[in-house]
């Protein structure tokens, strides 16, 4: 339950860019970066990353997408534990 966040990522960038691909082979990337603000790509040939999600809906900065990405890393661990001391 910890590794959700990653396995959701991986399989994500697998499935849109259609199997295993090597970096220079793919021709665009996931995120724009503007200055100090990173957005998603829209083009829909860009891979679809766990930071491209968490800056969907609007850009941010790079502390922002490192706070919301460790939180969600955070809950995921709580509910492992939740998992595992009610299954024990």
């Amino acid at each position: 339950i910890t590794c959700i966040p990653l396995l959701i990522t991986g399989f994500m960038i697998i499935a849109s860019v259609g199997g295993f691909k090597e970096k220079r082979e793919m021709a665009v990337r996931p995120v724009n970066v503007d200055g100090d603000i990173i957005r998603a790509n829209p083009d829909p040939k860009a891979p679809i990353t766990l930071v491209s999600i968490l800056t969907i809906d609007r850009g941010k900065r790079e502390p922002e997408i490192v706070l919301e990405s460790n939180l969600l890393f955070i809950i995921s661990g709580v509910l492992a534990l939740l998992t595992y001391l009610f299954l024990t």
